[in-house]
């Protein structure tokens, strides 16, 4: 019993100094804060996923924090490193990693947070608390961290305070901390983000803390600047910005031919390897008439003889199956759950079309067409859509417009296809471009005019429609069979991260952003500054003055021609490598599914 005593006693005395530890290092909070502000506690919206590239993803990592769902917080400030890679989602990963017990991982986090800023206290007060957890000495901790300051002075943020009123600011911002919830008292222009703090872990609470807000006074002018992660944003429109459609259409001249006649499978390929890539891709619809070359592809037997299929399902998650009921527009049928062959033939005979979502992820076939048509003609990532339509549809979807590229396939019965040719629309990259999908911005075959084409598909014909091109569709009314065809989907950009157009190339693409460019940039300037002495005189007070003469504007305009021409075989090198790898990695991610040669 004394034994046991004396035991207790010590481990008593080892959290008390723990405890005191903290409290020294000001880890302890008060609950308080330097000015009373609103907060609004932080919802997780339904359609969240940890794909998504543009979902705040560290605010829904700590409410899953917060209610102490920890892997699901682990899988979302994993994303937000993957999308964002700053150092407040490196720090909250590391905390939520320490909170899981993965020390050794949770040390390399933590140290890539101090890494990226070493001016932000809390990654580096966290990183302290790990090596008291761990064992390690405060003095260990202390030189570990003024190496890490050392080796990385060049990353220091440029907004570190030059005067007493912006450190008392930074002093203020460092010690401000809320409970979980979002800080809305942030001043228009500003970035709120924040970051969780270890010592919450004792009451099961996160803490946020606000990011520091500097703003420098110049002529009387607040001058801001903005995160690499966001300055994508500058480029982007309002979300609820539409184009609007010019209400005359002058006449297309110098089109191509409108049809061709081609036989089979090997010169479908040969086509759209070749004379397609230049003629047609992405410029004018063409029709082209098989014999059958891919009726075998799918059957109808394939969909109805199988199992059943989850109504608005995941197509991302196993099995996959997946089918929505549309009719005339692509707001969903109210059905739920998982959708027998016989429910899916009696919404077919409801006058649904029955659409399923990425079929080549659950029909080898398929996934074999795609890959074919992938590596061996179109050199760019392949999704298929399946589409199921009644006989004597007078509107199967109304006129829309679509991001991708698509190969229609026709496998069964018949499908009018009706193309309008809008250069406004031409090539979209962004929501605002596209038309006729969203309820309430519906369009009107009339007010559309002629259509470019006019067309009935029969089995074995193929029509292209580029990315941007209105389009509607219908059954013929003497028709007697339902339409089976494919959108054989060109993903110039896809929410799998996929982007392949030169917006993309140039780093601000809506699913592919990177900064491979900029990197080019310094590692270029790091070469011109040796031996072109221009990079290294003085800007000439006239720009500084925000008065540039044309003179400067000449010198500035050669010098980023210079720059360009020095870098651009190199890093256009780097990033084609890497769009070339997200296309290589999809097909034989898809290969591996289904086991494919």
């Amino acid at each position: 019993l004394l034994a046991m005593e004396k035991l207790l006693l010590l481990r008593f005395f080892a959290l008390a100094s723990v405890g005191l530890l903290l409290a020294v290092s000001g880890k302890v909070d008060s609950g308080k804060t330097s000015s009373p502000s609103k907060k609004i506690k932080f919802k997780i919206p339904k359609d969240y996923s940890v794909h998504d590239p543009d979902a705040d993803h560290y605010h829904v990592g700590v409410a899953f924090d917060r209610a102490g769902d920890m892997k699901s917080a682990l899988r979302s400030f994993r994303a937000s490193v993957r999308f964002t890679a700053s150092p407040f989602a490196y720090s909250n990963l590391g905390v939520c990693l320490m909170r899981l017990d993965q020390l050794k991982t949770a040390e390399r986090v933590l140290q890539r947070a101090v890494e990226l800023d070493p001016t932000k206290d809390i990654a580096k007060s966290n990183l302290h608390d790990l090596h008291v957890l761990m064992g390690k000495s405060k003095v260990d901790d202390e030189n570990e961290n003024d190496q890490i300051a050392k080796t990385e002075t060049q990353r220091v943020n440029m907004m570190t305070p030059s005067s007493q009123d912006e450190v008392d600011e930074y002093q203020l911002a460092e010690e401000t901390l809320t409970n979980i919830s979002i800080n809305t008292d942030s001043k228009e222009g500003e970035e709120n983000e924040t970051s969780l703090n270890l010592s919450s872990a004792s009451n099961g609470h996160a803490k946020l803390l606000p990011s520091p807000k500097f703003s420098r006074k110049r002529m009387g002018i607040f001058l801001s600047t903005i995160s690499p992660s966001k300055a994508y944003l500058l480029s982007e429109e309002p979300l609820e910005f539409r184009l609007p459609l010019e209400s005359v259409v002058p006449p297309i001249a110098n089109h191509p031919t409108k049809m061709l006649q081609l036989s089979d499978q090997s010169s479908v390929i040969n086509f759209l390897a070749k004379d397609f890539r230049k003629t047609y891709f992405e410029q004018f619809p063409v029709l082209m008439h098989t014999h059958d070359a891919y009726s075998n592809v799918v059957t109808r037997s394939d969909i109805f003889e199988g199992k059943p299929c989850k109504y608005l399902g995941d197509k991302n998650v196993k099995p996959h199956r997946n089918v929505k009921y549309l009719r005339g527009n692509f707001m969903p049928a109210d059905y739920k759950g998982l959708q027998t062959p016989k429910d899916m033939e009696l919404a077919l005979a409801a006058g649904f079309t029955l659409q399923f979502y990425s079929v080549q992820l659950w029909l080898p076939n398929v996934a074999s067409l795609c890959i074919s048509l992938s590596e061996q003609a179109l050199k760019l990532p392949v999704n298929v859509n399946l589409y199921i339509t009644p006989p004597n549809t007078p509107k199967s979807i109304g006129p829309h417009s679509d991001y991708q590229c698509s190969l229609m396939i026709q496998l069964r019965g018949q499908k009018r296809w009706k193309l309008w040719k809008r250069d406004e629309l031409w090539l979209p990259v962004r929501n605002y471009q596209i038309r006729g999908r969203d309820e309430g911005d519906e369009l009107n075959e009339a007010d559309l005019g002629k259509p470019y084409m006019d067309v009935t598909l029969n089995p074995g014909d193929i029509l292209y429609v580029p990315r941007g091109c209105i389009h509607a569709t219908s059954t013929p009314r003497d028709s007697s069979e339902a339409s089976i065809h494919l959108t054989v989907g060109m993903e110039a950009m896809w929410d799998y991260g996929i982007s392949h157009t030169w917006e993309s190339l140039l780093g601000s693409g809506e699913h592919n952003r990177h900064h491979l460019l900029v990197e080019g940039v310094y590692s270029t300037l790091k070469d011109m500054k040796k031996d072109d002495i221009r990079v290294r005189e003085s800007v000439p007070p006239s720009i500084l003055e925000g008065k540039p003469t044309s003179e400067d504007q000449k010198h500035f305009k050669q010098l980023l021609h210079d720059l360009v021409d020095t870098m651009g075989d190199e890093t256009l090198e780097n990033i084609s490598k890497v769009m070339y790898a997200n296309i290589n990695n999809y097909n034989l991610k898809l290969s591996k599914m289904h086991e494919l040669d």
